[in-house]
């Protein structure tokens, strides 16, 4: 059978070898894999288990983030145990940038039924000089014979100083920096590069990035390069000061932080540790085009601050960061920040939970589109705000923002917009689902609460310490919560810290409870987690934890009692 098939090619080049089909969402992120044997390790994926070396990866669906373009990258070039090609429909930023950086065959944007024609073992080949993709099924022998039409990349648009650049005027390495970012919007089908005002940098923690991310950061210091605009760093895989006293962490894993975060330093980085910046100083300007690779950024500076960037690649957003510019592409422009779903909120969050609930069962009804929010009641505070903004993101979605009505600068614009767009109810009983869903009741006792995912605000720190003043955690448990070191600071100074100690609970700066700090590694022997953020839920289950959904006050009582309750519970 012969077929012409459109596609875009994003690294060219002939791959052959067996396939290995996702027909599930595939996560493609730096905790999706054991690097080293190139196997894929996401506990109740189909693919957990399976080795991607030398195969050709068949990923109908892909939700990418947390350092997917590190994994891809050091797959591809620091252990050589990644895939021979990629085929897929999608075409995230941090799958193109793992391509283009890894120099990994990889064709995107073909039909999705030619993707579920072919079978786990089929024999496929591309050759994307000759256009030609080949697949012999490994159950009948049919061979099908198709003929690529891959679209042609348009040039970007220079400046002076670019084209100044990209000829080596300025030296190879920033040459080298800035034809990654022209290769890789010229994938993304961008017009030209913009200037940036900041970088927001996530593959911060060793975690998520490894070996791969610190030799290409030293690479780059070597060459004598430094940021050109401000850049800060997402939390990392350690608290810098008590990754073995509280976290009980391998002296090898806070060693090889260190070594990134001197990496990164030594680029002009500055070590903030925090993925929730647009509470700080380093928050972006409403209108402001600057590049973030952390989704909560993202999701929070689009939707709420008016601030402008795609959910970028990590690799990309430190390449931004040398050269001041980024590729003009998704939501730099009006035209694609517009929503595509209407999302109906009838019955008004009864509290922090709800709110976090809420964007889980949004994520799961928009089905990639960007959504625009009518809720019930008064306009949702910056807390809840934040809570729904993280919600909707990974693991449940990529979509890098979403629009609130009577909050999102241009509301009125996009409510105009909304009303020829699908809707999407959400009641009590929807947000209700999700809460019982990820409850968990068990007998097992609770080893450890985790509250601050995002990192916890000085309002946050302020609420625990009153809910547990006069009272004590159960000796068997361990209460932390997750901040920046900014406002751990602050906390300090205003003595809640000393409030949350005497309780026995921590403050845990630096690192978060997501997918940053692997607290499945601690000498602690962490099997329960008791949490009240749905987004620390999703990355922990992944690590083989059970993880326990609840309100902040049942986590805390969890943490009193050391147990966490039989049957659901609000």
């Amino acid at each position: 059978m012969n077929r012409i098939i459109k596609c875009r090619s994003i690294h060219p080049g002939r791959a052959e070898g067996l396939a290995l089909v996702s027909h599930e969402v595939f996560p493609l992120s730096g905790v999706t894999f054991d690097l080293a044997a190139g196997r894929i390790t996401w506990p109740g994926h189909p693919l957990h288990g399976q080795s991607v070396r030398d195969r050709i990866l068949v990923l109908p669906k892909i939700s990418a983030f947390a350092g997917g373009d590190w994994a891809l990258l050091a797959l591809c070039k620091h252990y050589r145990s990644g895939p021979r090609a990629i085929l897929c429909t999608e075409l995230p930023p941090m799958l193109v940038a793992g391509a283009v950086l890894g120099k990994l065959v990889t064709i995107a944007q073909l039909p999705l039924d030619v993707l579920s024609a072919v079978g786990n073992g089929d024999f496929v080949e591309i050759d994307t000089l000759e256009s030609l993709l080949t697949i012999k099924s490994a159950k009948t022998g049919e061979v099908f014979r198709n003929s690529l039409q891959a679209v042609s990349p348009q040039p970007l648009q220079l400046t002076e100083e670019e084209t100044a650049i990209a000829d080596g005027t300025r030296g190879a390495p920033l040459q080298d920096c800035l034809n990654a970012l022209i290769a890789y919007g010229q994938a993304l089908n961008a017009s030209k590069l913009i200037p940036i005002a900041s970088v927001h940098a996530a593959g911060a923690g060793y975690n998520t990035t490894g070996e791969a991310a610190i030799a290409f950061l030293q690479n780059l210091a070597e060459g004598g390069l430094k940021t050109s605009v401000p850049a800060t760093l997402n939390p990392i895989a350690v608290d810098l000061q008590q990754w073995d006293s509280v976290l009980g962490l391998p002296a090898e894993l806070s060693s090889r932080q260190r070594a990134l975060n001197d990496a990164y330093e030594k680029l002009g980085f500055v070590g903030s540790y925090s993925c929730k910046p647009y509470w700080t100083r380093h928050a972006p300007a409403s209108g402001a085009n600057f590049v973030s690779s952390e989704h909560n950024v993202v999701s929070f500076a689009n939707s709420v601050l008016g601030a402008r960037t795609n959910f970028e690649a990590n690799i990309m957003a430190v390449l931004a960061a040398m050269t001041g510019r980024i590729p003009y592409y998704g939501l730099y422009l009006d035209e694609n920040r517009r929503p595509s779903a209407r999302v109906r909120v009838n019955a008004r969050p009864s509290d922090a939970l709800d709110w976090r609930c809420l964007g889980v069962a949004a994520a799961r009804r928009a089905n990639g589109r960007i959504p625009f929010f009518e809720v019930a009641g008064a306009p949702p505070d910056r807390r809840e705000l934040r809570d729904l903004c993280a919600a909707f993101g990974p693991p449940w979605t990529s979509v890098p923002m979403l629009h609130v009505d009577q909050v999102t600068p241009g509301f009125h614009a996009a409510r105009e917009a909304a009303r020829s767009c699908d809707q999407v109810v959400i009641g009590a009983r929807e947000i209700e689902e999700v809460r019982e869903e990820f409850f968990l009741p068990t007998n097992e006792p609770i080893d450890l609460v985790a509250l601050g995912c995002p990192q916890a605000s000085i309002e946050d720190v302020k609420e625990i310490a009153e809910q547990l003043e006069g009272k004590r955690i159960a000796p068997s448990s361990r209460l932390w919560v997750w901040t920046d070191a900014e406002t751990a600071t602050e906390a300090r100074s205003l003595g809640l810290a000393a409030a949350l100690e005497r309780s026995g609970a921590k403050i845990i700066s630096d690192t978060c409870g997501c997918a940053a700090c692997p607290i499945d590694r601690s000498s602690h022997r962490i099997r329960n987690v008791a949490t009240d953020s749905t987004k620390s839920l999703g990355f922990l289950q992944r690590t083989g934890v059970a993880c326990h959904l609840g309100g902040l006050e049942l986590c805390i009582e969890a943490a009193l009692t050391g147990r966490w309750p039989t049957k659901f519970q609000h």
